[in-house]
């Protein structure tokens, strides 16, 4: 849906459909440890400032961009498939596992 009047049942279904938080300056997402590239209605914009940060991007897309050819996934970025599937095992992956877990394998080694 491209505006709130043209979602089924309107702004109201929307919004309990769906979790909005506030907008986040551009500056501030470099904060945290992941950051998502996703396209919308075009490619996004943000993606080259996300890979100046120091935080790791995730990008799904679909277009082919200019800079296709300089950056590699796995190297520069994380890719995500248009389904977004993969998310919580990448974030599991790279984030390690919980303390939980490790005291549950072996309370010693901690």
């Amino acid at each position: 849906a491209i505006s709130p009047e043209s979602y089924p049942g309107g702004l109201t279904a929307l919004t309990e459909a769906h979790r909005f938080g506030d907008a986040v300056p551009l500056g501030k997402h470099w904060a945290f440890k992941y950051l998502v590239d996703l396209d919308g209605m075009g490619y996004s914009g943000r993606f080259m400032s996300f890979l100046a940060s120091d935080s790791v991007p995730l990008k799904a897309t679909v277009y082919e961009e200019y800079f296709s050819d300089w950056i590699q996934p796995w190297v520069h970025f994380i890719p995500l498939s248009p389904s977004y599937n993969e998310i919580y095992n990448i974030l599991a992956y790279f984030s390690g596992p919980p303390r939980a877990a490790l005291e549950t394998v072996n309370p010693t080694l901690l």
